[in-house]
């Protein structure tokens, strides 16, 4: 699913009468590194586990001169972390097979510091940073109920949405702007 941020500009027509070459190129040059300021953006909002989603963030450029019409593609900014869409927007009950509950084994594991399942079927947080990791010797029977009970929520009532993405949209849009009027007056200047 993609989100297109349509961006107005004050008085770009205008500057495309008087410098439309110079302003074409800086109108391109200011989308994409709006985008790539919209990925910094994008990526501190990322939640993190091991980080392949956080890194999968990629800003792909449009046409470089943007020599044609007004409604080209200037810069994406795409993920395609193949869990994005999982994370961003949930997910409906669902089973989980043999792989899904070994990765949420190994989750578990990675993030359970000795607690026990206690109140609602939550983890109780970690008891001391200085605990490490064991080594993998066969499964962990505590790890093995937490993950079970992670499992059987997922089943019954799915995962929730994160929205990361649509809360950091405002943010995108607002470095967006900045940078193609950045780049449209920087333009306008040289051409004086």
């Amino acid at each position: 699913m993609a989100t297109v941020i349509d961006v107005p500009l004050a008085g770009l027509e205008a500057a495309l009468d008087r410098t439309e070459r110079k302003v074409r190129r800086a109108v391109a040059r200011g989308a994409l590194a709006g985008a790539h300021r919209g990925r910094s953006v994008v990526v501190k909002a990322t939640p993190v586990d091991l980080g392949p989603l956080k890194a999968a963030w990629k800003v792909n450029p449009g046409t470089a001169d943007f020599e044609g019409a007004l409604d080209g593609v200037l810069a994406t900014l795409v993920n395609g972390s193949p869990h994005m869409a999982a994370v961003e927007f949930g997910s409906r009950p669902h089973p989980m097979s043999p792989e899904g509950w070994t990765a949420i084994y190994e989750w578990v594991r990675r993030h359970h510091r000795g607690g026990s399942l206690g109140g609602k079927g939550r983890m109780r947080p970690r008891l001391e940073a200085t605990v490490t990791m064991r080594p993998y010797h066969g499964e962990d029977p505590v790890i093995s109920e937490v993950t079970n009970a992670i499992v059987h929520r997922i089943a019954t009532k799915g995962t929730p949405a994160r929205l990361f993405v649509k809360n950091a949209l405002p943010e995108i849009r607002r470095v967006m702007i900045e940078e193609l009027e950045r780049a449209v007056a920087n333009a306008e200047r040289q051409s004086e």
